[in-house]
């Protein structure tokens, strides 16, 4: 029997090493679209969303079958780290179903009708899709919480506090994009200003 858990904790760590190189290939996806300029920079980018595709499911069932047996063999449903992590973990497929998929869908036809060369404002807008960015920043965080949450096995406060935390760090690159854009957006009016100004 704990030889059966021993392989279950090895399939486990297997699985969410799998699962952060399956996210990981999505944030570089991502980060390939919003700095896509061209319409093949933005296939590019989607050979990359490729790769996610296909190490994700196997990644995730992974870690959800091996860790359920070991909860089973060792562990109870009444060990709050377990409890939050399973909970959060389980979110993130409502989340990839119900927030990523239609806005993943969403660029993928965008890019099916454009034509080659630049692409248009409009459509570097929808690629660089912000909610979707900080959904999949938030969810990598989360992941990363869950695991040091496996390391310390703390209490149900401090498990809580893990979630809180990583959120929030899950949520600085895109305030650090949004203070970016703000900052650039107030360096254009003040140029265009000036340009004015000059010309009267």
């Amino acid at each position: 029997m704990l030889a059966f858990y021993y392989v279950a904790l090895f399939a486990h760590v297997v699985g969410v090493l799998a699962l952060f190189i399956a996210s990981s290939f999505e944030l570089a996806s991502l980060a390939r679209l919003r700095g896509a300029k061209t319409l093949e920079d933005a296939h590019e980018a989607g050979r990359l969303a490729l790769i996610h595709l296909k190490v994700i499911l196997p990644a995730v069932l992974t870690v959800l079958v091996a860790g359920l047996y070991m909860v089973f063999a060792a562990w109870d449903f009444t060990t709050a780290w377990i409890d939050v992590s399973l909970v959060i973990f389980l979110s993130h497929s409502v989340i990839a179903r119900a927030v990523n998929a239609p806005r993943a869908q969403a660029i993928h036809a965008a890019l099916a009708k454009a034509p080659a060369g630049p692409l248009s404002p409009d459509l570097r807008a929808k690629v660089g899709d912000p909610i979707l960015n900080a959904v999949n920043e938030i969810i990598f965080a989360q992941i990363l919480g869950i695991v040091f949450m496996m390391t310390i096995k703390p209490g149900l406060i401090v498990a809580l506090l893990v979630v809180i935390v990583a959120t929030l760090i899950g949520l600085v690159p895109t305030l650090l994009r949004r203070r970016k854009a703000a900052l650039a957006s107030i360096e254009s009016d003040a140029s265009e200003s000036a340009h004015a100004l000059s010309v009267r």
